[in-house]
């Protein structure tokens, strides 16, 4: 048996705005990305763990550099933090 992991992100409308907090509108990047992960359902395990780890490796380094102390389920890396500075 194969389990398989879909995720989406972005907007499919080319028209879609974000508005800024002093009510200006500004465009949404017209980008969007549909990713699918298969894996075999004695292999899943090892994926698992390396994401664990590289999960626990940014929760140390917030723990050691900003004192962030969070459960390995709240660390998340979204894309736009590694893109756009402001919103890390």
């Amino acid at each position: 048996m194969y389990f398989f992991y879909f995720d989406e992100s972005g907007s499919r409308d080319p028209r879609a705005k974000r508005v800024l907090p002093d009510g200006t509108e500004q465009p949404l990047d017209h980008l969007y990305v549909l990713t699918a992960v298969s894996l075999y359902e004695f292999k899943w395990w090892r994926f698992d763990r390396a994401i664990a780890n590289l999960k626990q490796e940014l929760r140390d380094h917030l723990y050691k550099t900003r004192s962030l102390d969070f459960d390995l389920a709240d660390c998340e890396v979204k894309s736009t933090w590694l893109r756009i500075a402001k919103q890390r």
